[in-house]
């Protein structure tokens, strides 16, 4: 047994130079049968303990051995029905999380207790699974893995294992498990739902990082997360990523398993916990369109404005405590869970009329909450306004196809509003500051219910000493379902747009004003927003 696992060693040595990093830069870019099938094993034996006194090097070689006689125990005895391709990724994944100390083993039992120990969120929500009998469980495994017996039968050879290991796929392995992991933190799954067609997890499973390595199925590619990221301990890389954060609520104590490397904060997975976990989906979805509504013409006569206030207070309590709202909460951070209930789907039926009739092309509308075959929700929610809807409606004609009369005066006929505008002037102020909207944008919105007459003794009383503040200097918004740069770019595009639509709005006769919004009315359906 010990000449097989130097042999082993000897490969891996081989295919990765000893002084490597495992360096792990970010890329370009569930099942019970799988907990059962494909659980990692580790055979306590065979443990390395390191010293802090130990030569790095020597340190080294001890858990490379280890890992690779790990991944040896993978390819021979772990996941027979798989094909050859995802066998392949998984032993390489193998030595990856080992090397990169991502494995993690609590100091106390998961399972229920009179101490008041809770199960780890798996074991609560699944039948309990049979393991092989090579395997044993202690409850105190941070995923998918255990100890238990390696052997020479139930170990691949070192001539096999040579053909298998590839140093070079580490970082492609690193970057699948890690976006599994964060698709749980974001869906407590571990593989993308495919509503969020921007979450890492999406982006990593379509960068060609896996083909790369003959993984080229989609289902193997899917597999591959899946069992991967489960081996992954949560505790271990939520600690590492939330190290510089002073949450209340802070992750619980963990024990790291495998070789102590730092260079796995260069993937800076850390970025993406700075969003709404599973269990506050609703509030996810709200905050989105609210915080692209906030910037839209049609928000002063929004009513009940508070209600987005206290979605916005909501979204920010939320982001600074992540894992208390997260639906494994009372797991992760070993203190109860929040109380706070998730029912910000009480304003979905304004939101979903605002996104229909505005941005009906949305990555958005993938959620089933907001939209089922091709059909939208909102009047399935108890808030949805008639009359809020006429307004809008009003205002996306009124824009493309603009009448002799203002904004204001136009809905004043079509749906009745008052002649106080705003309607209430200092919620909307205050909405706007909750939602850091910039002076800028702010004075756009104004303007656009402006009169003719109202808007040109507006440029004559203007200061010409003194220049508008422009969106260089407003804090981005960082959206929690999109891409904040890519959002932020297409905000950027679509204020560039508007602008030059309200510069010129009051300036045209009236023939050439119909032609270019026309126009424009076809070039852009419907996305118009601040």
């Amino acid at each position: 047994m010990e000449r097989l696992i130097d042999e082993l060693a000897s490969v891996v040595t081989h295919n990765m130079r000893l002084d490597d990093d495992f360096d792990c830069g970010p890329s370009d870019v569930s099942c019970d049968w799988t907990k059962r099938e494909f659980v990692l094993v580790l055979d306590k034996m065979f443990l390395p303990e390191v010293d802090d006194g130990v030569d790095p090097i020597e340190a080294k070689k001890l858990w490379m051995k280890f890992g690779v006689t790990a991944a040896a125990h993978v390819y021979k005895s772990v996941g027979q029905c798989a094909s050859q391709a995802l066998r392949v990724w998984l032993t390489n994944a193998a030595v990856a999380v080992i090397l990169h100390g991502l494995l993690g083993e609590l100091t106390t039992s998961t399972e229920g207790d009179a101490g008041g120990n809770t199960a780890s969120p798996e074991e609560a929500t699944s039948e309990y699974i049979s393991l092989p009998d090579d395997v044993c469980s202690n409850g105190r495994e941070d995923g998918n893995w255990s100890y238990g017996c390696w052997t020479v039968e139930n170990l691949a050879s070192s001539s096999e294992m040579r053909d298998v290991v590839r140093g070079e796929m580490m970082n492609a392995c690193i970057s699948v498990m890690m976006a599994a992991v964060v698709n749980y933190f974001e869906e407590r799954c571990y593989t993308p739902s495919g509503f969020r067609r921007d979450s890492y997890a999406w982006r990593i499973l379509r960068s060609g990082v896996m083909e790369k390595y003959g993984l080229t199925d989609e289902g193997d590619k899917e597999k591959a997360m899946l069992i991967t990221g489960r081996w992954v301990s949560k505790l271990v890389v939520f600690r590492m990523a939330t190290e510089h954060r002073q949450l209340h609520h802070p992750i619980r104590s963990v024990k790291a398993i495998g070789y102590n490397n730092q260079s796995l904060k260069k993937l800076d997975v850390g970025k993406y916990f700075y969003q709404v976990p599973a269990g506050f989906t609703y509030t996810r979805i709200a905050y989105a369109i609210a915080n692209r509504m906030v910037r839209s013409v049609c928000i002063p006569l929004f009513e009940n404005l508070h209600e987005l206030n206290d979605l916005r207070r909501l979204h920010r309590q939320i982001i600074d405590d992540p894992f208390h709202y997260h639906t494994d909460g009372e797991y992760l951070t070993g203190s109860p869970r929040t109380t706070t209930t998730d029912t910000a789907n009480n304003l979905f039926g304004r939101l979903i009329t605002y996104l229909r009739i505005f941005e009906p092309e949305s990555e958005l509308m993938l959620y089933p909450q907001l939209s089922v075959n091709g059909e939208t929700r909102e009047k399935h929610y108890f808030d949805y306004s008639e009359r809020w809807e006429n307004i809008l409606r009003v205002i996306r004609d009124e824009r493309y196809m603009p009448c002799e009369q203002c904004l204001r005066d136009v809905l004043k006929i079509s749906c009745g509003i008052g002649d106080h505008f705003p309607p209430d002037e200092e919620m909307v102020k205050s909405c706007w500051e909750e939602y850091s909207v910039s002076d800028n944008i702010r004075q756009r919105i104004l303007s656009c219910y402006s009169s003719p007459h109202e808007h040109s003794n507006e440029d004559s009383h203007q200061d010409p000493q003194k220049t508008p503040q422009t969106d260089e200097h407003q804090e981005p918004q960082e959206d929690p379902i999109n891409d904040p740069q890519q959002d932020l770019n297409q905000d950027s595009h679509n204020h560039d747009k508007l602008d030059h639509h309200i510069q010129h709005h009051h300036h045209r006769n009236p023939f050439e004003e119909f032609c270019s919004n026309w126009n424009r009315f076809w070039d852009n359906l419907f996305h118009w927003r601040f």
